[in-house]
Protein backbone atom coordinates (compact mmCIF):
# COMPACT_ATOMS: atom_id res chain seq x y z
CA UNK A 1 0.00 0.00 0.00
CA UNK A 2 1.29 3.51 -0.70
CA UNK A 3 -0.07 6.68 -0.29
CA UNK A 4 1.44 9.89 -1.81
CA UNK A 5 0.06 14.26 -2.55
CA UNK A 6 1.84 16.51 -4.44
CA UNK A 7 0.41 20.42 -4.82
CA UNK A 8 1.60 23.64 -6.38
CA UNK A 9 0.42 27.40 -5.68
CA UNK A 10 1.35 30.22 -7.73
CA UNK A 11 0.68 33.48 -8.37
CA UNK A 12 0.22 34.04 -12.59
CA UNK A 13 -0.01 37.70 -11.55
CA UNK A 14 -0.13 39.40 -8.50
CA UNK A 15 -4.05 39.52 -8.43
CA UNK A 16 -4.07 35.97 -9.96
CA UNK A 17 -3.87 32.58 -7.76
CA UNK A 18 -3.65 29.16 -8.58
CA UNK A 19 -3.34 26.18 -6.94
CA UNK A 20 -3.23 22.26 -8.41
CA UNK A 21 -3.31 19.23 -6.63
CA UNK A 22 -2.69 15.44 -7.20
CA UNK A 23 -3.02 12.72 -4.88
CA UNK A 24 -2.82 8.69 -5.55
CA UNK A 25 -3.04 5.91 -2.94
CA UNK A 26 -2.93 2.08 -3.36
CA UNK A 27 -5.41 -0.06 -1.67
CA UNK A 28 -4.65 -3.38 -1.38
CA UNK A 29 -8.05 -5.12 -1.46
CA UNK A 30 -9.75 -2.99 -4.33
CA UNK A 31 -7.58 -0.19 -6.57
CA UNK A 32 -5.07 2.27 -6.84
CA UNK A 33 -7.19 5.67 -6.71
CA UNK A 34 -5.54 9.11 -8.32
CA UNK A 35 -7.77 12.33 -7.75
CA UNK A 36 -6.72 15.59 -8.16
CA UNK A 37 -7.97 19.25 -8.02
CA UNK A 38 -7.64 22.39 -9.46
CA UNK A 39 -8.20 26.05 -7.75
CA UNK A 40 -8.03 29.77 -8.85
CA UNK A 41 -8.64 33.19 -7.28
CA UNK A 42 -8.68 36.77 -8.60
CA UNK A 43 -8.05 39.19 -6.13
CA UNK A 44 -10.02 42.59 -8.06
CA UNK A 45 -9.79 44.35 -5.26
CA UNK A 46 -8.18 44.08 -1.49
CA UNK A 47 -12.17 43.96 -0.75
CA UNK A 48 -13.70 41.70 -3.50
CA UNK A 49 -12.14 38.55 -4.43
CA UNK A 50 -13.47 35.37 -6.89
CA UNK A 51 -12.58 31.59 -6.39
CA UNK A 52 -13.79 28.67 -7.77
CA UNK A 53 -12.52 24.68 -7.90
CA UNK A 54 -12.53 21.47 -9.21
CA UNK A 55 -11.83 18.36 -7.35
CA UNK A 56 -12.06 14.83 -7.55
CA UNK A 57 -12.24 12.09 -5.18
CA UNK A 58 -12.26 9.13 -4.06
CA UNK A 59 -13.43 7.01 -1.03
CA UNK A 60 -12.74 2.97 -0.93
CA UNK A 61 -15.62 0.74 0.96
CA UNK A 62 -15.29 0.86 4.82
CA UNK A 63 -15.35 -1.95 7.04
CA UNK A 64 -18.68 -1.74 8.40
CA UNK A 65 -19.92 -1.28 4.62
CA UNK A 66 -18.13 -4.79 3.68
CA UNK A 67 -18.26 -6.41 7.44
CA UNK A 68 -21.26 -5.03 8.76
CA UNK A 69 -23.61 -7.82 10.41
CA UNK A 70 -26.76 -7.20 12.88
CA UNK A 71 -29.74 -8.82 13.90
CA UNK A 72 -32.65 -7.06 15.74
CA UNK A 73 -36.15 -8.11 16.23
CA UNK A 74 -39.27 -7.36 17.75
CA UNK A 75 -42.90 -8.90 18.11
CA UNK A 76 -43.31 -11.10 15.07
CA UNK A 77 -40.31 -9.88 12.96
CA UNK A 78 -36.57 -10.49 12.56
CA UNK A 79 -34.61 -7.85 11.02
CA UNK A 80 -31.22 -8.37 9.61
CA UNK A 81 -28.48 -6.08 7.96
CA UNK A 82 -26.33 -8.57 6.07
CA UNK A 83 -22.24 -8.19 5.65
CA UNK A 84 -21.73 -8.57 1.84
CA UNK A 85 -19.70 -11.77 3.05
CA UNK A 86 -23.12 -13.32 4.51
CA UNK A 87 -23.99 -16.45 2.79
CA UNK A 88 -27.81 -14.98 2.67
CA UNK A 89 -26.47 -11.86 1.32
CA UNK A 90 -24.75 -13.85 -1.41
CA UNK A 91 -27.83 -15.78 -2.31
CA UNK A 92 -29.91 -12.20 -2.80
CA UNK A 93 -27.89 -10.75 -5.29
CA UNK A 94 -24.93 -9.34 -2.68
CA UNK A 95 -21.21 -8.18 -4.26
CA UNK A 96 -18.60 -6.77 -2.98
CA UNK A 97 -19.08 -3.07 -2.67
CA UNK A 98 -17.13 -0.62 -5.17
CA UNK A 99 -15.54 2.44 -3.75
CA UNK A 100 -16.97 5.99 -4.76
CA UNK A 101 -16.00 8.52 -7.01
CA UNK A 102 -16.62 11.60 -7.23
CA UNK A 103 -16.55 15.30 -8.81
CA UNK A 104 -17.23 18.41 -7.54
CA UNK A 105 -17.09 22.13 -8.50
CA UNK A 106 -17.32 25.20 -6.56
CA UNK A 107 -17.45 29.03 -7.66
CA UNK A 108 -17.82 32.12 -5.09
CA UNK A 109 -17.16 35.25 -4.11
CA UNK A 110 -15.23 37.39 -1.20
CA UNK A 111 -16.65 41.04 -0.73
CA UNK A 112 -15.71 43.18 2.24
CA UNK A 113 -18.36 46.80 0.96
CA UNK A 114 -16.67 48.02 4.76
CA UNK A 115 -14.02 47.29 7.19
CA UNK A 116 -16.43 45.64 9.75
CA UNK A 117 -18.32 43.90 7.45
CA UNK A 118 -17.49 41.02 5.46
CA UNK A 119 -19.45 38.66 2.73
CA UNK A 120 -18.97 35.55 1.04
CA UNK A 121 -21.25 33.39 -0.91
CA UNK A 122 -20.42 30.05 -2.54
CA UNK A 123 -22.35 27.23 -4.87
CA UNK A 124 -21.67 23.90 -5.83
CA UNK A 125 -22.06 20.79 -7.38
CA UNK A 126 -21.25 17.36 -6.05
CA UNK A 127 -21.68 14.18 -8.45
CA UNK A 128 -21.05 10.47 -6.58
CA UNK A 129 -20.69 7.65 -8.85
CA UNK A 130 -21.45 4.22 -7.30
CA UNK A 131 -22.90 6.06 -3.94
CA UNK A 132 -22.89 2.64 -1.32
CA UNK A 133 -25.79 2.75 0.84
CA UNK A 134 -28.27 0.34 2.23
CA UNK A 135 -30.80 -1.86 -0.22
CA UNK A 136 -34.45 -1.87 0.60
CA UNK A 137 -35.98 -3.83 3.36
CA UNK A 138 -36.35 -7.45 1.14
CA UNK A 139 -39.22 -9.27 2.44
CA UNK A 140 -42.04 -11.48 1.72
CA UNK A 141 -43.58 -14.99 1.48
CA UNK A 142 -41.80 -15.56 -1.67
CA UNK A 143 -37.75 -14.83 -0.39
CA UNK A 144 -39.01 -16.48 2.58
CA UNK A 145 -39.20 -19.91 0.49
CA UNK A 146 -36.61 -19.55 -1.73
CA UNK A 147 -34.05 -18.86 1.61
CA UNK A 148 -35.85 -21.82 2.98
CA UNK A 149 -35.04 -23.89 -0.11
CA UNK A 150 -31.35 -23.09 0.07
CA UNK A 151 -31.58 -24.30 4.03
CA UNK A 152 -30.68 -19.95 5.31
CA UNK A 153 -32.68 -17.26 6.93
CA UNK A 154 -35.17 -19.27 8.20
CA UNK A 155 -35.85 -16.41 11.04
CA UNK A 156 -35.55 -13.33 8.44
CA UNK A 157 -38.18 -11.33 8.20
CA UNK A 158 -36.60 -8.51 6.65
CA UNK A 159 -32.75 -8.22 4.68
CA UNK A 160 -30.66 -5.81 3.63
CA UNK A 161 -26.87 -4.88 3.05
CA UNK A 162 -24.52 -2.62 1.79
CA UNK A 163 -24.00 -1.79 -2.01
CA UNK A 164 -23.54 0.60 -4.70
CA UNK A 165 -26.93 1.84 -5.24
CA UNK A 166 -26.11 4.19 -7.83
CA UNK A 167 -25.40 8.07 -8.66
CA UNK A 168 -26.30 11.10 -6.84
CA UNK A 169 -25.78 15.08 -7.75
CA UNK A 170 -25.94 17.65 -5.04
CA UNK A 171 -26.54 21.09 -5.93
CA UNK A 172 -26.18 23.69 -3.45
CA UNK A 173 -24.61 27.21 -2.29
CA UNK A 174 -23.52 28.46 1.54
CA UNK A 175 -23.44 32.41 2.20
CA UNK A 176 -22.11 34.07 5.02
CA UNK A 177 -22.58 37.85 6.58
CA UNK A 178 -20.20 38.67 9.24
CA UNK A 179 -20.57 42.00 10.95
CA UNK A 180 -18.28 43.52 13.91
CA UNK A 181 -21.08 46.15 15.75
CA UNK A 182 -19.06 49.64 16.06
CA UNK A 183 -19.56 50.07 20.20
CA UNK A 184 -17.24 51.79 22.40
CA UNK A 185 -14.08 49.91 23.57
CA UNK A 186 -15.78 50.36 26.88
CA UNK A 187 -18.68 48.29 26.15
CA UNK A 188 -16.46 45.29 24.56
CA UNK A 189 -16.36 43.76 21.06
CA UNK A 190 -19.71 42.17 19.87
CA UNK A 191 -19.51 40.46 16.29
CA UNK A 192 -22.65 38.90 14.70
CA UNK A 193 -22.94 36.46 12.24
CA UNK A 194 -25.54 34.67 9.63
CA UNK A 195 -25.23 31.51 7.54
CA UNK A 196 -27.63 30.00 5.19
CA UNK A 197 -26.89 27.03 4.12
CA UNK A 198 -28.82 25.08 1.13
CA UNK A 199 -28.40 21.74 -0.90
CA UNK A 200 -30.68 18.94 -2.85
CA UNK A 201 -29.83 15.95 -3.84
CA UNK A 202 -31.20 13.74 -6.29
CA UNK A 203 -30.27 10.14 -7.71
CA UNK A 204 -29.44 10.86 -11.35
CA UNK A 205 -28.77 6.96 -12.37
CA UNK A 206 -30.07 3.89 -10.75
CA UNK A 207 -27.93 0.55 -10.32
CA UNK A 208 -29.29 -2.41 -12.16
CA UNK A 209 -31.60 -4.89 -9.78
CA UNK A 210 -29.45 -8.18 -9.35
CA UNK A 211 -31.49 -11.25 -11.72
CA UNK A 212 -32.23 -12.84 -8.16
CA UNK A 213 -34.41 -10.01 -6.89
CA UNK A 214 -36.33 -9.56 -9.84
CA UNK A 215 -37.43 -13.19 -10.15
CA UNK A 216 -38.45 -12.87 -6.11
CA UNK A 217 -40.37 -9.68 -6.83
CA UNK A 218 -37.84 -7.54 -4.83
CA UNK A 219 -37.01 -3.69 -5.09
CA UNK A 220 -33.44 -3.24 -5.01
CA UNK A 221 -33.95 0.12 -3.91
CA UNK A 222 -37.42 1.11 -3.07
CA UNK A 223 -39.19 5.09 -2.88
CA UNK A 224 -38.81 3.97 1.21
CA UNK A 225 -34.85 3.56 1.05
CA UNK A 226 -34.56 6.48 -1.37
CA UNK A 227 -36.61 8.98 0.75
CA UNK A 228 -33.97 7.95 3.39
CA UNK A 229 -31.57 8.96 1.56
CA UNK A 230 -32.72 12.12 0.12
CA UNK A 231 -34.53 13.50 2.87
CA UNK A 232 -33.50 12.62 6.37
CA UNK A 233 -30.71 15.57 6.28
CA UNK A 234 -32.41 18.88 6.08
CA UNK A 235 -32.17 20.40 2.79
CA UNK A 236 -31.46 23.93 4.42
CA UNK A 237 -30.18 25.49 7.45
CA UNK A 238 -30.06 28.88 8.47
CA UNK A 239 -28.50 30.45 11.75
CA UNK A 240 -27.75 33.40 13.54
CA UNK A 241 -25.10 34.12 16.29
CA UNK A 242 -23.99 37.13 18.23
CA UNK A 243 -20.47 36.97 20.39
CA UNK A 244 -19.65 39.08 22.78
CA UNK A 245 -16.38 39.80 25.03
CA UNK A 246 -15.30 42.00 26.94
CA UNK A 247 -11.71 41.03 29.20
CA UNK A 248 -12.48 38.29 31.39
CA UNK A 249 -15.82 37.70 30.05
CA UNK A 250 -17.66 35.88 26.61
CA UNK A 251 -20.94 35.23 26.10
CA UNK A 252 -22.27 33.59 22.69
CA UNK A 253 -25.90 33.09 21.50
CA UNK A 254 -27.06 30.94 18.37
CA UNK A 255 -30.41 30.53 17.03
CA UNK A 256 -30.45 27.78 14.28
CA UNK A 257 -33.14 26.70 12.12
CA UNK A 258 -33.36 23.44 10.43
CA UNK A 259 -36.06 22.30 7.23
CA UNK A 260 -38.07 19.48 8.01
CA UNK A 261 -37.44 16.01 6.90
CA UNK A 262 -38.86 12.56 6.44
CA UNK A 263 -38.32 9.66 9.22
CA UNK A 264 -39.31 5.99 8.55
CA UNK A 265 -39.23 3.70 11.73
CA UNK A 266 -39.13 0.98 8.94
CA UNK A 267 -38.44 0.64 5.42
CA UNK A 268 -41.48 -1.42 4.78
CA UNK A 269 -44.12 0.77 5.95
CA UNK A 270 -46.52 2.76 3.91
CA UNK A 271 -46.08 6.23 2.83
CA UNK A 272 -49.28 6.77 5.22
CA UNK A 273 -46.75 5.69 8.42
CA UNK A 274 -43.90 7.97 7.39
CA UNK A 275 -43.19 10.88 9.73
CA UNK A 276 -42.54 14.53 8.60
CA UNK A 277 -40.71 16.25 10.38
CA UNK A 278 -41.37 19.87 11.02
CA UNK A 279 -39.06 23.12 11.06
CA UNK A 280 -36.91 23.07 14.13
CA UNK A 281 -36.02 25.84 15.80
CA UNK A 282 -32.74 25.59 18.27
CA UNK A 283 -31.34 28.38 20.94
CA UNK A 284 -27.66 27.73 21.89
CA UNK A 285 -26.22 29.81 24.49
CA UNK A 286 -22.46 29.35 26.24
CA UNK A 287 -20.79 31.94 29.26
CA UNK A 288 -17.59 31.57 29.99
CA UNK A 289 -15.06 33.77 32.39
CA UNK A 290 -11.38 33.40 32.74
CA UNK A 291 -10.84 32.81 36.27
CA UNK A 292 -7.56 33.47 37.85
CA UNK A 293 -4.54 32.56 35.89
CA UNK A 294 -5.06 30.17 32.61
CA UNK A 295 -8.70 28.86 34.35
CA UNK A 296 -11.66 29.15 32.74
CA UNK A 297 -15.07 28.55 33.43
CA UNK A 298 -17.82 27.89 31.20
CA UNK A 299 -21.82 27.39 31.52
CA UNK A 300 -23.46 26.10 28.42
CA UNK A 301 -26.80 24.74 26.73
CA UNK A 302 -27.70 23.26 23.72
CA UNK A 303 -31.43 23.03 22.96
CA UNK A 304 -31.85 26.09 25.84
CA UNK A 305 -35.66 26.01 25.96
CA UNK A 306 -35.97 21.85 25.91
CA UNK A 307 -37.48 21.83 22.42
CA UNK A 308 -38.50 18.46 20.96
CA UNK A 309 -39.43 17.84 17.47
CA UNK A 310 -42.89 16.97 15.84
CA UNK A 311 -44.12 13.54 17.54
CA UNK A 312 -43.44 10.07 15.25
CA UNK A 313 -46.44 9.50 12.89
CA UNK A 314 -49.41 7.87 15.19
CA UNK A 315 -49.48 4.91 13.41
CA UNK A 316 -45.78 4.01 13.02
CA UNK A 317 -45.50 4.94 17.00
CA UNK A 318 -48.10 1.93 17.66
CA UNK A 319 -46.43 -0.32 15.09
CA UNK A 320 -43.08 -0.03 16.73
CA UNK A 321 -44.99 -0.29 20.50
CA UNK A 322 -44.41 3.28 21.33
CA UNK A 323 -40.50 2.66 21.57
CA UNK A 324 -39.64 5.91 19.14
CA UNK A 325 -41.53 8.47 20.78
CA UNK A 326 -39.72 10.79 18.20
CA UNK A 327 -38.01 10.73 15.36
CA UNK A 328 -34.52 9.75 15.40
CA UNK A 329 -33.24 11.59 12.41
CA UNK A 330 -34.43 15.26 13.92
CA UNK A 331 -32.48 17.21 12.78
CA UNK A 332 -32.10 19.30 15.68
CA UNK A 333 -32.00 16.38 18.13
CA UNK A 334 -34.92 14.35 19.68
CA UNK A 335 -34.04 14.33 23.49
CA UNK A 336 -34.58 17.88 24.42
CA UNK A 337 -32.28 20.21 26.20
CA UNK A 338 -28.27 19.27 27.28
CA UNK A 339 -26.96 21.87 29.83
CA UNK A 340 -23.48 21.87 30.72
CA UNK A 341 -20.87 22.85 32.85
CA UNK A 342 -16.66 23.18 32.01
CA UNK A 343 -13.42 23.99 33.28
CA UNK A 344 -10.43 24.80 31.79
CA UNK A 345 -6.80 25.42 32.22
CA UNK A 346 -4.58 26.99 29.62
CA UNK A 347 -1.04 25.99 30.32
Amino acid sequence: MFDGHVGLDFFVTPKWEWTLGGHVVNYSDTVTAPTGSIGTRYNFTKTFAVHANVNTGYRPPTLGAIHYDATSSGPGYTTVNLSETSEVARLLGAHAPKGEYSRSYSIGIDYKPIPSLQLTLDAYRIDINDRIESTSAFTGSTMAAYLAAQGVGSNITYASYMTNIGNTSTNGFTAKATYKFPIKPAYGELVGSAQINAADTELTHYADTPAILTSLGQSYFSKAAETELLRSSPKNKESFSLNWSKGRFNVFVQEQRYAGVAWLVYQSDPSSYWTHVRPQVITNLEVSAQLGHGFTATLGANNLFNKYPTHTNHKALQESSGVFAYPMTAPGGYEGGYYYARMGYTF
